[in-house]
């Protein structure tokens, strides 16, 4: 072993400190980027969505930031199974990784095809209340991942805290059940859940008060300002869905923040290999299974008028079945995702160390 010189000490020590600023500005751009896909699509959509009720296209800026936050960030995912420790995860666990994914997707298909448009619309109520829970957890994840970043000076998120959180959630769900219309979804399921309106509302202020309480009784050092407002950011979220009445703003501005905010972390997990050729390559991949599955995505997406009552004719039951297929691809997304950025989960974290140590710090420089 080499023995320890004054050089050697001094080199080491601008090595270290040269890595720890690197990763300080890497934690930085990825709290901005985050920030900016949080607040951002609301306000945009405020700005430029139809009113309720008008029959038109989305303007193009919205609609190109629905396909970003929606076809293009499910299809992103598909670059995890280029990545080793997904792939041993998925082995070890072909139920969750394998078997449920294709199970809907299959299950999805056949349910188009044999339900009548008033039976379908009533699968996509469920499917977005469910798409809802998926959101929050993010939201969830994305404050504890920030929590992470901070360790050990700063401690994680309390059960209370979570707690608080997924209940918001919950509430999120559920108003969007009572409000169909925020779906295009009223005329062919009715009002038949309006009754959950109330009792959302009343799980959300409650949530939400108890969260906030909870979390300023934390001790000031315990609670740095970026986590304090992506805490405060996780109740926010469901806002739009009590306060909007058109639909691209109170469910469309938050697919979008949801998409956004996972194109943004993808982004640098793809990117994150500390070789410079194999990192290319990996953010290539990345880009390029986004983008074309994205594409074959949204085509699929549009068949939806089919499905709920939109069109007539000998196509209708292989369009039901097609919007099927969509929907099943997209709850495998859901399915693969709670298993893969489970930040409990030591194999993720550390994944996630080698990656982007800016988040959750690897041991030494590389």
């Amino acid at each position: 072993m080499a023995r320890a010189t004054p050089v050697t000490v001094a080199t080491d020590a601008v090595i270290l400190v040269g890595y720890r600023a690197a990763l300080a500005r890497m934690r930085t751009l990825w709290m901005v980027l985050t920030g900016l896909a949080t607040i951002l699509p609301v306000g945009i959509a405020a700005a430029v969505a139809p009113p309720p009720g008008e029959d038109v296209a989305a303007p193009p800026v919205l609609a190109l930031l629905l396909f970003l936050g929606g076809s293009m960030h499910v299809a992103s995912s598909a670059w995890l199974v280029t990545n080793p420790v997904v792939r041993e995860m998925a082995r070890r666990r072909p139920g969750r990784f394998l078997v449920a994914p294709g199970s809907l997707v299959v299950g999805g298909a056949i349910v188009g095809w044999q339900l009548s448009s008033p039976a379908m619309a009533w699968v996509v109520l469920a499917f977005f209340g469910w798409q809802f829970w998926h959101f929050q957890k993010q939201n969830l994840g994305m404050v504890a991942l920030v929590g992470l970043s901070r360790r050990p000076s700063t401690p994680g998120l309390s059960s209370s805290e979570r707690h608080a959180l997924l209940a918001v959630g919950v509430a999120g769900s559920s108003a969007l059940l009572a409000r169909p219309e925020l779906l295009n979804l009223r005329r062919q399921v009715g009002d038949g859940l309006s009754w959950l309106w109330w009792p959302s509302v009343v799980v959300f202020v409650a949530g939400t008060f108890a969260g906030l309480v909870i979390w300023f009784g934390r001790p000031p050092g315990a609670r740095p300002t970026d986590l304090t407002v992506a805490f405060v950011l996780g109740f926010a979220y469901v806002v739009p869905l009590f306060v909007f009445d058109r639909p691209n703003v109170a469910v469309g501005s938050l697919t979008i923040v949801h998409g956004l905010q996972y194109l943004v972390i993808m982004s640098f997990v793809a990117g994150g290999d500390p070789d410079l050729f194999r990192r290319t390559v990996s953010f290539a991949i990345f880009v390029n299974l986004a983008l074309i599955g994205g594409l074959g995505l949204a085509a699929m997406s549009r068949t939806h008028g089919a499905s709920l009552g939109g069109s007539t004719g000998p196509t209708t039951a292989v369009s039901t079945a097609i919007f099927g297929a969509y929907l099943g691809l997209v709850a495998a997304h859901f399915v693969v995702d709670a298993a893969v950025w489970r930040l409990r989960d030591p194999d993720v974290r550390g994944m996630l160390s080698d990656r982007v140590p800016a988040l959750i710090p690897s041991r030494a420089p590389r």
